[in-house]
C-alpha cells in the first residue's frame, strides 16, 4: 500500500499544482502558470513511476489501492486546487490594464 499513498499524495498536489496552472493561465500570469508546470511535472513523475511499479508488481492489492487512491486523489486535489487557486491567483497588473484599455 506504499506505493498507493505515496502516489495518490503526489497525485492531490499535482492536481492542486494543475488547477493553480489554468487559474494563473486565464488570469494573465504567464510566468506563475510556468513554474506550476515545471513543479507539476515534477510531482507527475513520482505519480506515475510509483503507480507504474504496483500495477507492473504481482500485489492485486496494491493495484486495487493504487486505482482507488488515485482517483480520489485526483477528485481532491482539482476541488482543493479550485477552491485555493481563486482566493490566491489575482489578476496581473497588466492584463487589468489592458481589459481597461478595451
Amino acid at each position: 500500500m506504499k506505493y498507493a499513498l505515496v502516489a495518490a499524495g503526489c497525485m492531490v498536489i499535482q492536481d492542486i499544482l494543475a488547477t493553480f496552472l489554468v487559474i494563473s493561465e486565464s488570469k494573465g500570469r504567464e510566468w506563475l502558470a510556468g513554474a506550476l508546470d515545471a513543479a507539476m511535472w515534477l510531482f507527475g513523475i513520482v505519480t506515475t513511476s510509483h503507480a507504474v511499479a504496483a500495477l507492473n508488481g504481482h500485489n492485486t492489492a496494491e493495484k486495487w489501492w493504487i486505482l482507488g487512491l488515485v482517483s480520489v486523489a485526483n477528485v481532491v486535489g482539482t476541488v482543493t486546487g479550485v477552491k485555493l487557486g481563486e482566493r490566491l491567483i489575482q489578476r496581473d497588473e497588466k492584463d487589468l490594464a489592458r481589459e481597461n484599455k478595451a
